[in-house]
């Protein structure tokens, strides 16, 4: 089981990220978009947009998909540095 700790420790790092390591922090904020938007068409590719997802079952699965990925964003691009906005919608 994976700890929301571990996410949530993330955004103080990310808040004062060095200016160096900017180049290296836009390509894990890049990745990790491109990892929620394929997540998510897989999803809806087996139906996750007509259903319930495992984890809640009042809302399609790629609401919360969606719902997951725009709760990390904030953690992970908290000064809307990379981002500008959200990816997903």
């Amino acid at each position: 089981m994976r700890s929301p700790w571990i996410w949530k420790g993330l955004r103080p790092i990310f808040e004062k990220l060095p200016a160096e390591l900017q180049p290296q922090y836009e390509k894990f904020v890049t990745a990790y978009f491109s990892l929620a938007t394929a997540h998510k068409a897989v999803c809806q590719k087996f139906g996750g947009g007509e259903m319930g997802s495992l984890r809640c079952d009042k809302s399609t699965a790629v609401d919360v998909l969606d719902k997951f990925a725009q709760n990390r964003l904030r953690l992970i691009d908290p000064h809307h540095q990379v981002s500008n906005g959200c990816p997903f919608h």
